[in-house]
């Protein structure tokens, strides 16, 4: 395993928590990387293992550091409560890095996919 002197000072419970593009900063913004709930599957998931996003999963950072066949479905799971304060008209969800295809649930109710 290759690991560079950043990745070995690596913080898991304060993972890259800076403003993505600063030039398009929002007031109320709250970072999802750090631990998430991760299986691989071909049906219901079972999350059995955890996954530090925004890492991939054949990298060390990202604590699995396993390659899965071609075609397996990835899934990923946070928990998560928007903190005191936040400004709750509108919620905008960025998912950064879905590769092919992404079905997102919010309180376990799908709100969107993307394909591509």
């Amino acid at each position: 395993m290759l690991m560079t002197e950043w990745g070995k000072k690596l913080n898991p419970d304060h993972i890259l928590q800076e403003y993505p593009r600063p030039q398009l900063k929002r007031d109320s913004y709250v970072n999802l990387n750090g631990w998430w709930d991760f299986t691989a599957c071909w049906g219901e998931p079972k999350y059995d293992k955890k996954i530090l996003v925004p890492f991939c999963p054949e990298s060390a950072l990202s604590g699995v550091e396993e390659h899965f066949e071609e075609g397996i479905g990835l899934c990923y799971r946070r928990y998560f409560s928007l903190p005191e304060g936040f400004n709750k008209g509108r919620v905008l969800l960025h998912i950064g890095a879905a590769d092919q295809k992404a079905d997102v649930y919010v309180n376990q109710r799908k709100v969107c996919s993307h394909i591509g």
